[in-house]
């Protein structure tokens, strides 16, 4: 009787075992998560320059962002600009015009000048980022390059 116990307990541990081995591949954080928050560290430290565009941007970790319509304007609060919101996703990122500035005030845009671009994100690192623009269709895409400004 107790050799038939001490198999049915082997059986149930090997079992056990066996059961819990593939989830210990699994990790906690996957590759995906752990490049969405690299990018967005990267984003949101400095400006960067959009390649053939005077416009320069900033991108705040909290979501928003607003750009200097010149290299020569950056940092001076009685430039202008535009400024909306940004998101990033799944390699995807998303922004917003929302709103245009001026000596540090903020006024909603127009309607025609209210637009949401979406881009994926081809390739980042330090000082670089790449991204392909796939909304609006009528822009499908469009390459944009944006280098680390200072």
């Amino acid at each position: 009787m107790k050799i038939n116990n001490i198999k049915m307990y082997s059986k149930v541990v090997l079992t056990a075992l066996l059961l819990c081995i593939p989830f210990s591949f699994l990790q906690s954080c996957s590759d995906d998560d752990e490049k969405q928050n690299e990018f967005e560290k990267i984003i949101t430290r400095g400006a960067w320059a959009q390649d053939g565009d005077n416009d320069i941007f900033i991108f705040n970790s909290d979501g928003t962002w607003y750009t200097y319509e010149s290299p020569e304007e950056f940092g001076d609060k009685e430039a202008g600009g535009y400024a909306g919101t940004w998101s990033y996703s799944n390699n995807t990122l998303t922004y917003k015009q929302l709103y245009c500035w001026y000596d540090d005030v903020k006024e909603p845009v127009e309607d025609y000048q209210r637009w949401t671009k979406v881009y994926t994100v081809t390739n980042f690192s330090n000082d670089f980022f790449s991204c392909t623009q796939i909304y609006p269709k009528e822009e499908k895409d469009r390459v944009k390059n944006f280098t680390r400004f200072k």
